[in-house]
């Protein structure tokens, strides 16, 4: 079987045609699809520009309010208990209870630590429970001397008892009281909480 020149133009027609068909069948959605990927990719990276360029722009600004955080925390510094850690800060504390109550004059009695566990941030706060006895002009004294600082002390917790109500008028007035006292430390840099 022989075919025709024009049969044989026909069949190349044909294939041709075909062959087109089937390259654009496949090729023209996966360039679309290529086309569409890229300009998508393209307004990614723009937004990723645009951001980076605001970024950029507010980098002195961050830089200005970083030297003023660190001036501010540097001017706190005499308002924080000395000590490097919170246990050191703690006997600091007791320190400058046993000083408030020896300027008072007030008779300390036992000081206990206390920890406070749930405390976040980049301060942690330290506590010491006691007990003192002293006349009412002795613990105003001793809560003044602590509240005054510095270091910034606070009293978060005062029981005020009398033991002998009925003591004689000339007897000094004895005052048992049960207090607590805080202050604040800078957490150790590996220790800081969210």
């Amino acid at each position: 079987m022989t075919l025709s020149k024009r049969d044989r133009g026909a069949l190349l027609f044909g294939a041709v045609a075909t062959a087109t068909l089937f390259v654009a069948g496949r090729g023209v959605p996966a360039l679309a699809h290529w086309e569409q990927e890229a300009r998508s990719e393209a307004a990614a990276l723009a937004d990723e520009l645009s951001r980076a360029t605001v970024l950029a722009a507010a980098w002195p600004a961050v830089r200005d309010s970083l030297a003023v955080r660190s001036a501010r925390f540097v001017e706190l510094a005499p308002l924080l208990l000395e000590g490097n850690s919170p246990a050191a800060a703690q006997t600091a504390l007791a320190t400058h209870v046993a000083l408030a109550a020896e300027r008072a004059p007030a008779e300390l009695g036992s000081v206990r630590f206390r920890v406070d566990s749930a405390a976040s941030g980049y301060f942690a706060r330290v506590a010491v429970s006691g007990d003192l006895v002293a006349d009412i002009h002795g613990l105003l004294r001793f809560v003044t001397t602590l509240e005054q600082g510095p270091p910034l002390l606070a009293i978060d917790q005062v029981s005020v008892d009398q033991p002998d109500p009925a003591a004689a008028g000339d007897q000094v007035e004895a005052l048992r009281v049960t207090f607590t006292a805080s202050g604040l430390v800078p957490r150790e840099s590996g220790a800081r909480a969210p």
